[in-house]
């Protein structure tokens, strides 16, 4: 009996990693975005990336006073 679970779940593994079953990442169509967050005496800065972007992406950021 144990062979037989074996076997089967060895079976549905390589079945479903062929047939691309398994969990996958859903990109929908993002654009970038930032967010600012002013606090009582600083600012938080953030922003998002494409999933597609460079780990080198860098941007600009400048402050109007």
């Amino acid at each position: 009996m144990e062979k037989t679970s074996l076997h089967l779940a060895a079976f549905a593994i390589v079945w479903f990693s062929k047939n691309g079953t398994f969990a996958q990442i859903i990109m929908g169509n993002p654009d970038r975005g930032a967010i600012a967050v002013k606090n009582a005496d600083s600012i938080f800065l953030s922003w998002r990336l494409l999933g597609n972007d460079s780990k080198n992406t860098a941007f600009n950021i400048y402050r109007i006073n």
